[in-house]
């Protein structure tokens, strides 16, 4: 692991246990916890919240908050295809499902990660089917 003045060290064995704790969050879908945070996350692990900033960017390249929303948008992303009810429901609703606060920060969130909004995305899958 590159050192630097700001970044904590982190034990091979801590890592391992966010590592663990990582992929915890993703099978058990804990993402969809809208209030979850790194420190939430951390204070699960007994772990010091730097630590898991430095391993999720170590391991997946972007901060815990990025990382979260990955798996957001991936959900919400399933809900919308999956939606094949009569009255559609609304992306809000499906959004808050799948683990964001908010309207705002759901939007922000899946146009960095797809480059479109939920609505354009719900859009172009309903048109291929």
């Amino acid at each position: 692991m590159k050192s630097n003045n700001y970044a904590p060290r982190v034990s091979q064995e801590k890592a391992q246990v966010i590592i663990r704790g990582l992929k915890l969050l993703v099978d058990e879908k804990k993402y969809r916890n809208p209030k979850l945070s790194a420190k939430q996350f951390a204070d699960e692990l007994n772990i010091d919240h730097r630590l898991i900033s430095v391993v999720v960017k170590r391991e997946h390249g972007m901060t815990f908050p990025a990382y979260v929303n990955h798996y957001r948008v991936r959900e919400l992303c399933k809900l919308l295809r999956n939606d094949n009810s009569e009255c559609s429901v609304s992306v809000e609703l499906m959004a808050l499902k799948a683990g964001f606060a908010s309207r705002q920060s759901m939007s922000l969130a899946f146009a960095k990660e797809l480059g479109t909004s939920p609505s354009e995305y719900r859009k172009r899958f309903s048109k291929k089917e």
